[in-house]
């Protein structure tokens, strides 16, 4: 996640890190200044051992709610996104034929002319952020597998460039590495992951195609990832039934759409999950030029299209939905944070009702209020910075058990993976120690208050 609250979250953890330097400072100023209040802080910890730990196990509510609330939104949000850059490679942009009424357009699909692929690199060749090109024709068609004649109705067939999809990261094989798309045949099929699944299909089975009321038989090349050119859109990755890859020519021969496209990707410049970062730059000089005559020429279409940050919108909408549900957990982890703060507070005082005689004591032998309230901050802050660890690690453990075990196994969220970032840790502790820090001051100021001859008597 980058955000919180609108703030970002680099911020939150620079703002944070300051002021549990502040609350660390302000013990060591303890120990340098006043260190017999110091260590008559610290030694009733190893004296009172299930006291203190009753102690560290309240104080740690706090580290616990945030640090489960981050990991959780952490995960959301790296999962989504992992998922997105699997699905999309190194597709940033998406050349939308339906222009700006896509939505609501009943039509059919609109096809373009496959030459406009030539005419986007001339017309972009040596643009800083326009790596490739990637032309589509994505159709469904039916097919059966001859060998186990398992049969599907409807998946998704991409019909590809060897070349240009290979100069944009090429197809990914199951067992890893890449597909040799440079030795692909007119009769050949890469099959997706989950069309063979549905299929029992192998390399080198025999599978028939329909479409435009015809048969094709083609035979399974190999086994390649579930991805935009291998298995469709969006909708048909996700509810589907997989897809295959062939040559562009041959998807164009079967299904009837000789020399046309539906579906121009771009790839930009960088890696898969950073080069959208240059998608606002890229589409500010390649959608004018879509829009002008001589684009609509090489298009082949009359209607106004538009190009879409797919990646980009992809990445937004995972960053929303972790930050949805860290707010979530967040916001209901307040009231809980609210009771840890009273929780804190009674303990001190409970502390310190049980300590008065020893009090009185150190007030009659010359020892100030203000003593007091050291060697309580110093007992506090050794709680708090113990609690705070064993509070973070509680709730990394809490946030993955409930990705894991409830939301993945029983919940059938499959793609959620558990992700933790040293950043959203450092923020978890931070916070944790901030407040219990402050609760301790302000808890000390006062039960420090005491009168000598009642305590000495008590």
């Amino acid at each position: 996640m980058e955000e919180l609250f609108g703030l970002s979250m680099n911020t939150i953890m620079v703002v944070l890190l300051a002021l549990f330097g502040i609350s660390i400072a302000s013990v060591l100023l303890v120990f340098l200044r006043a260190g017999h209040m110091f260590r008559m802080g610290l030694r009733n910890i190893p004296r009172r051992g299930l006291q203190s730990g009753l102690v560290i196990v309240g104080l740690m509510l706090a580290t616990l709610i945030t640090t489960a609330a981050f990991t959780t939104g952490d995960t959301l949000d790296y999962s989504i996104t992992r998922t997105g850059y699997e699905r999309l490679q190194r597709v940033d942009l998406s050349v939308n034929l339906l222009g700006e009424n896509d939505l609501d357009s009943t039509e059919a699909d609109i096809y373009a002319s496959d030459g406009v692929t030539s005419v986007l690199e001339a017309r972009f060749a040596g643009d800083e952020d326009i790596e490739a090109f990637i032309p589509l024709l994505l159709e469904p068609v039916g097919i059966v597998n001859q060998r186990t004649l398992q049969s599907e109705s409807s998946i998704v067939l991409s019909g590809i460039d060897p070349d240009r999809q290979t100069l944009a990261g090429g197809l990914n094989l199951v067992d890893g590495g890449k597909a040799d798309l440079a030795s692909l045949g007119a009769d050949e099929v890469l099959l997706s992951q989950r069309a063979a699944e549905k299929l029992d299909a192998e390399p080198g089975d025999v599978v028939t195609l329909y479409a435009a009321g015809t048969g094709r038989d083609v035979t399974v090349k190999a086994i390649v990832k579930d991805e935009l050119a291998s298995s469709g859109s969006l909708e048909f990755y996700e509810k589907g039934s997989g897809g295959g890859a062939m040559l562009l020519s041959s998807v164009q021969e079967l299904t009837g759409h000789a020399g046309q496209i539906n579906g121009l990707g771009v790839a930009l410049y960088g890696d898969v999950a950073t080069s959208y970062k240059r998608s606002d730059a890229a589409i500010s000089r390649l959608e004018p030029f879509l829009q002008t005559p001589e684009g609509r020429a090489a298009l082949g279409v009359e209607t106004p299209v538009t190009v879409s940050p797919i990646k980009s919108d992809l990445v937004d909408e995972a960053e929303e939905f972790g930050n949805l549900f860290t707010t979530f957990f967040i916001v209901l982890g307040l009231f809980s944070i609210a009771a840890g703060i009273m929780l804190i507070f009674m303990i001190f005082v409970m502390l310190a009702t049980e300590r008065k005689p020893e009090m009185g004591m150190a007030r009659a032998v010359g020892a100030q209020r203000s003593s007091l309230v050291q060697a309580f901050l110093s007992e506090g802050m050794a709680y708090t910075v113990i609690a705070g660890g064993v509070g973070a690690m509680v709730g990394v453990a809490a946030a993955v058990g409930l990705v894991a075990g409830f939301l993945k196994i029983a919940g059938g969220f499959d793609f959620l993976q558990a992700h933790v970032t040293v950043r959203s840790l450092v923020i978890s502790y931070c916070l944790g120690v901030v407040i219990t820090f402050l609760t301790v001051v302000f808890s000390s100021l006062q039960v420090s208050s005491v009168n000598i001859v009642s305590a000495i008597r008590g």
